[in-house]
């Protein structure tokens, strides 16, 4: 019995892997050509509403569509001349011309168009991009563009950069270009090689190459219509004669309107106006060779496929299709929409001769009055864009004739199932250019295999208004609208008729792709519909196409996913049959097949068609697309099967104990005579089959999984060439390559030690994940399992909640110090920070550097570290080595911390805290001097970042901890500002403060940059003069003295600045500066130097500030004099005269700030000098008498009694500052001028009395001596001038009279 167990497991070990390879070899083998169509049928979508077979299921669906950006259209208006429009469907870009400017636009993403304008003729004909020959140009250039204008040839580059949606386009100028001799109507690029279509009729191939040569140009035309045309010097002279005899004879054929490549068969196919097709064998070494050509003759069809004579219409394009039932390789579109196939004959086999037969007739689909504009064709699809002869202005709309290798019943032949679309009768819609989006994968796949690797057929239709995406429907696409009808009778009939043109697998395989929801697994977003874009459907009386397209495009409805999950329970059950007959009998048992049920060969068939493009293929070559859409695929499966329990049936329900044999789909089983195969056993044989598939849906899965994340390493040259079925069939294969995986990641560049700990803990979880591969190979070396078990439990840290993890860290926590040595701990902290548990990872550490140092007797070592004091090591014995220990603990937090202040900014900022309050991390370990030390250091440690720098050291000083006291004070020399804010802030010493930062702000500052000395100083003193405010000290005075002394240094820095800066023709001029000849450049710098760098005293600003009166320093002086005390009024008129000698502000502003800073703080303000520097300018302006001085002084707070006293000492000619007023003496101020700003003043006085704010006696006397100085004047007056200057005295004298006797408002 147990033999027979044997016999019956080892029959199932590879039964499932051989039917995969069974399903994929026929699905290439049974790959058929389209047939050849009888007739066609109109689609509807009313066809799934109803029974009538009148119409067809909808076959082709708009899915998505994008309007013309407004910059296009704006580009697009300025075209003066020509414009041509198409698409780069491979690059998802589109492109026009306007007049000589060709536009490339990303569609897909639409954000970015480049704009190539270096053409100067317009442009009449663009090629489709190519991949350039190789060993050319320069590797960025991707692809090139032949661009042609009436006369010239150009090869544009086109660079991509970026992959995916984030790529950009540039087109540049490669410096290729050559003449023509006709015009070109159409360039096409095959295998590097460009070929043109000219208008003569010839057919022209644009040759490169790297250099220019003596004999042949880097970039030249070759005309293959004459003899010699490909040599460089007798191609010239005989296109010379050819050109004579064509200018003579005319061309035979016309020009050509057309040209296609089969690079199949390495033949050229080109069409001319006259409807004549001609082939060309393409050379491999270069050059082609002319074969036959043959003349459009409809009538000449086969019998077999004559069609009504009808009048022929010209032939306008050419295609290159795939090989149809009949052996069609070309096929040929008319003008009315005929459709024209014709195979080779001996074309093959003869380089010179063959023969082009037409084989069959497709009459247009289009109504008589109906020309097609723009078309494609293929095998199997026929677009085409149609618009009315007879009405110029009637919109183009879109005719879509696909040809299915079946159709659904009752329908007995095949038939083409034609749809058409328009676009909105409101606006004129012209297209441009019809294309198909390029697909990836191997394309000898058949469609029910291909429609789970890859997304449907989709095409771009370009026009006026934009761009329209439509689809063309998969197999498995009709039955999702199928399952998607809500009328369950119309819903069965339409099953009924798709049953009975597929196989049971493959209806059942289908039913999977939907049930899964792996409809649209590889299909990208498609374009939204806008309203300039979109095409309807026409003549549709149920839903619109676009509608139903919308559906296929989002594919997970949830009742039709529960409809075919209905559906695939009733396809579950096995079936019995009677062995057949054969010649030999046994009379001991009977032999009886078990066929498996539906459900299970098309789950065999749905795995085997999501792996078609890895199963036979090498590892090595697998991409990253086909392994992902693979991976989506099996997941999707593995979750469908899950929930129906396959994988956790037990062994006892899989097991016969009859001997049986797998083949295929079915199972022999050999029963004994008398007894019978029950129900039970049926379903444990397909139990078995289920369990199987799911196993080794699992085991691709993994290998996908596996290889999609790491395709960046390489293999091994002979496990590169292993096939992916092979790593599936064999165990040992796997484990090899997981055993060589996990030497890479542990050794290698490609490991983790190169990587972050997100990395590690991403392989990790993949070894979990992939056990097929990972599950027999011992990674004790990897992640140290010793004391990771100890650690984790052998659980995942990533499942732990908040309160797990607290509960897990206090447990680790309490012996943290043991893990430090074998290095568990280090692995844990990294799997902690990969988890955003930065804190948990700080936590473990500063315990594990208490527990290693519970004494602190690595303090001392760390002390004299510290101040370099270390001396013999010996000396310190084991506390040398702890110290070295907790010191590699410690930056191992450090640089936790560091990591986590630019991913996991909170974290650090609850550990450490900030400027106003204190972290957690102080209270951790709260009695570990040295960790708090260490911590200490790290945060005042110079950095490039000054506000991360400023930050640290602020949030130092909020460290509630209780060594942040000494710790400052032994090194108050180096963070002294650090402590003043300690005193100031923590321990409320005012007094200690203000003299902390007063010594800060006049100590040398070695360590601070000389650029940010004088504002250190600054904010020194500042904070200084705030503390002694707080603590009313006796030294405030002292305090802010030197504060207005350094503003003064600041302000003088800036003026010398300046002057270095302003570009002065004096910086040259060379004086005598402390015994030496230097130039006014040199003593400036030594200025700004000497400024930045020290603390000047007064004598110095006095000194350095009288060198640049032109620029301000005279107030610096003034500031210096005000600090020092000085009491003679003559230095302080020196230095105000001086002050007038700033170029950069006027009399005025330099009167205001004299008045506003000065005035009141110096008591000997020499006020009389200021008035006559004044007066003695506006004298010069104003030599009639003037108000103006009067006026600012009052303005800026004077007082007029102040002021009325200070013009009589000037009147008088008394003086008390000692220094006498060069301008006023120069200017010859008279006496009547003074007399009349006098007597302004005597006018504010007399307002004042008015008001009550000045006794009246005060201006009855101002007045009495107003009238005697007036007096005087007028008895000496020199000119007239000063007489009118006294008559307005005399009308001032008058009108403060009547303000003190009538009251009158000034």
């Amino acid at each position: 019995m147990q033999q027979q167990f044997n016999a019956a497991r080892n029959g199932t070990n590879h039964v499932v892997e051989d039917a995969v390879s069974a399903v994929l070899s026929s699905a290439a083998v049974e790959r058929r050509p389209n047939p050849h169509a009888i007739g066609f049928v109109r689609s509807n979508s009313y066809a799934l509403s109803t029974r009538d077979t009148t119409y067809a299921v909808p076959d082709f669906f708009p899915v998505g569509g994008v309007a013309w950006p407004e910059t296009l259209l704006e580009l697009w208006k300025s075209m003066r001349y020509g414009s041509l429009t198409g698409v780069f469907a491979d690059l998802s870009r589109a492109w026009f011309t306007v007049d000589n400017r060709l536009v490339i636009w990303d569609y897909r993403g639409g954000r970015e168009f480049c704009v190539y304008d270096e053409i100067s003729e317009m442009i009449s004909v663009v090629g489709s991009p190519l991949r350039p020959l190789s060993g050319i140009f320069q590797p960025h250039v991707t692809y090139i563009i032949p661009v042609g204008t009436t006369s010239m040839m150009f090869l544009l580059g086109l660079c991509i950069l970026g992959e995916g949606a984030l790529a950009e386009m540039k087109v540049v100028n490669l410096g290729y270009s050559c003449s023509t001799d006709t015009v070109i109507t159409k360039a096409i690029g095959s295998s590097g090689r460009v070929f043109c279509a000219g208008a003569d009729g010839n057919v022209y191939e644009l040759r490169y190459m790297r250099e220019n040569t003596p004999i042949t140009p880097k970039i030249r035309m070759v005309n293959y219509g004459y003899l010699f045309s490909s040599a460089p010097i007798l191609g010239q002279v005989t296109l010379a004669v050819a050109n004579v005899w064509q200018s003579w004879r005319g061309s035979g054929h016309g020009g050509l309107i057309d040209l296609v490549v089969d690079e199949r068969d390495g033949i050229l196919a080109t069409l001319c106006e006259r409807s004549t097709i001609s082939l060309w064998r393409l050379n491999p070494s270069g050059g082609i060779r002319y074969m036959f050509s043959l003349r459009h003759r409809p009538d000449r069809l086969p019998r077999s496929h004559s069609a009504p004579h009808v009048e022929s219409a010209p032939l306008t394009r050419l295609f290159v299709i795939e090989a149809d039932a009949q052996g069609c390789r070309l096929m040929s579109t008319a003008l009315n929409g005929d459709q024209f196939r014709y195979r080779y004959i001996n074309a093959l086999d003869s380089v010179f001769s063959g023969e082009l037969i037409l084989q069959s007739h497709t009459p247009s689909y289009l109504s008589a009055n109906k020309e097609i504009s723009v078309c494609y064709a293929s095998a199997s699809v026929f677009l085409a864009a149609f618009s009315d002869m007879n009405d110029d202005r009637a919109s183009d709309e879109v005719l879509a004739a696909t040809s299915p290798a079946t159709v659904m019943a009752p329908h007995q032949n095949v038939r083409d199932i034609v749809a058409s679309f328009s676009g909105p009768s409101s606006r004129i819609v012209r297209v441009d250019a019809i294309d198909r989006m390029p697909t990836q994968g191997p394309q000898n796949l058949s469609d029910l295999c291909a429609q789970v690797c890859s997304p449907r057929p989709t095409y771009v239709v370009v026009h006026r208004h934009g761009l329209s995406l439509f689809a063309q429907a998969r197999p498995v696409d009709t039955l999702y609208l199928i399952l998607s009808t809500n009328d369950a009778d119309y819903r069965d009939s339409l099953l009924s008729r798709f049953t009975s043109v597929y196989s049971a697998p493959d209806y059942a395989a289908m039913l999977l792709q939907v049930a899964v929801g792996a409809l649209n697994v590889t299909t990208e977003h498609p374009l939204p519909f806008t309203k300039d874009s979109a095409l309807s459907s026409s003549h549709d009386d149920g839903a619109a196409l676009n509608e139903l397209g919308q559906q296929l495009v989002n594919g997970r409805n949830a009742e039709v996913l529960r409809r075919a999950r209905e559906l695939l329970r009733n396809l579950q059950l096995p079936a019995t049959q009677a062995a057949p007959a054969s010649g030999v009998t046994d009379a001991e048992v009977q032999h009886v097949v078990v066929l498996m049920s539906p459900f299970a060969t098309g789950l065999v068939a749905f795995v085997a068609r999501a792996l078609c493009l890895l199963w036979n293929t090498g590892v090595g070559k697998i991409t990253q697309s086909s392994a992902t859409s693979a991976v989506r695929v099996l997941e999707k499966v593995i979750q469908y099967l899950d929930s129906l329990s396959i994988g956790r049936s037990p062994e006892h329900q899989r097991t016969v104990s009859f001997q049986h044999e797998w083949q295929a789909d079915k199972v022999v089983v050999m029963v004994p005579r008398g007894r019978s195969l029950r129900a039970e056993d049926v379903k444990k044989l397909q139990g078995a089959m289920l369990y199987k598939c799911y196993e080794l849906t699992h085991k691709a899965w993994q290998a996908a999984t596996l290889l999609q994340r790491m395709l960046g390493i390489p293999f091994y040259s002979e496990d590169a060439s292993v096939a992916f079925a092979q790593v599936v069939r064999d165990s040992a294969v796997a484990q090899r390559l997981g055993h060589y995986l996990s030497q890479v990641m542990l050794d290698s560049q490609y490991g983790i030690s190169a990587g972050s700990g997100l990395q590690a803990a991403s392989f990790a979880q993949l070894q979990r994940q992939c056990p097929y591969f990972f599950g027999g190979i011992s990674s004790d070396a990897y992640q140290l399992q010793s004391d990771m078990r100890s650690l984790t439990r052998g659980e995942s840290l990533q499942s732990y909640t908040e309160a797990q993890m607290h509960k897990w860290a206090t447990e680790v926590g309490a012996k943290a110090a043991t893990y430090w040595p074998s290095g568990a701990l280090q692995s844990i902290c990294e799997q902690l920070r990969s988890l955003k548990y930065e804190n948990v990872a700080v936590e473990l550490l500063l315990h594990a550097a208490a527990q290693l140092d519970p004494n602190n007797a690595a303090l001392s070592v760390f002390l004299a570290d510290g101040g370099g004091h270390v001396g013999d090591q010996a000396r310190y014995g084991n506390a040398y080595s702890l110290h070295q220990t907790k010191t590699q603990v410690l930056e191992l937090v450090v640089s936790t911390l560091e990591s986590a202040w630019l991913t996991h900014r909170s974290v650090v900022d609850d550990l450490l805290g900030g400027p106003r309050r204190s972290g957690t991390i102080w209270q951790v370990e709260p009695s570990d001097e040295y960790a708090h030390c260490f911590l200490f250091d790290w945060m005042c440690a110079p950095r490039d970042d000054r506000n991360t720098a400023k930050l640290l050291r602020e949030t130092l000083v909020a460290a509630r901890s209780q060594f942040l006291g000494s710790y400052l004070r032994r090194n108050a020399e180096v963070l002294t500002e650090e402590y003043a804010h300690y005193l100031a802030s923590v321990q409320g010493d005012y007094h200690g403060a203000m003299q902390q930062c007063f010594v800060m702000a006049l100590s040398p500052l070695p360590d601070t940059p000389v650029a940010d000395r004088l504002q250190y100083r600054l904010r020194c003193l500042r904070e200084a003069l705030d503390c002694a405010k707080k603590c009313q000290s006796d030294q405030t005075q002292q305090v802010e003295q030197q504060l207005r002394l350094m503003e003064a240094q600041e302000r003088l820095y800036r003026i010398a600045t300046e002057f270095i800066s302003s570009g002065s023709a004096t910086l040259d001029r060379r004086v005598e500066w402390e015994g030496e000849m230097v130039t006014e450049r040199d003593v400036a710098l030594q200025h700004i130097e000497f400024l930045s760098s020290f603390v000047a005293s007064a004598s110095d600003l006095i000194e350095v500030g009288g060198m640049y009166p032109a620029l301000g320093g005279a107030e610096v002086q003034l500031d210096a004099l005000l600090c020092s005390n000085v009491t003679d009024a003559g230095v302080y008129a020196t230095c105000i005269g001086r002050a007038y000698d700033n170029e950069k502000d006027s009399a005025e502003t330099i009167t205001k700030r004299l008045i506003d800073r000065y005035f009141h703080q110096i008591s000997c303000f020499p006020l009389s000098y200021l008035v006559r520097l004044l007066e003695a300018r506006t004298f010069l302006r104003f030599p009639a008498g003037s108000t103006e001085v009067v006026q600012l002084l009052v303005s800026l707070g004077v007082d007029p009694k102040v002021l009325f006293i200070t013009y009589e000492s000037v009147l008088e000619g008394r003086d008390d500052t000692g220094v006498g007023c060069v301008e006023f003496d120069e200017a010859g101020v008279t006496r009547g001028y003074l007399v009349y700003a006098y007597a302004t003043v005597l006018v504010y006085l007399a307002d004042l009395g008015r008001r009550g704010s000045v006794q009246q006696w005060l201006v009855s006397n101002a007045m009495a001596a107003t009238r005697s100085m007036i007096r005087r004047a007028a008895g000496a007056v020199t000119s007239p001038s000063e007489q009118a200057a006294v008559e307005q005295a005399e009308e001032l004298l008058r009108k403060a009279n009547t303000l003190a006797s009538s009251g009158v408002w000034l």
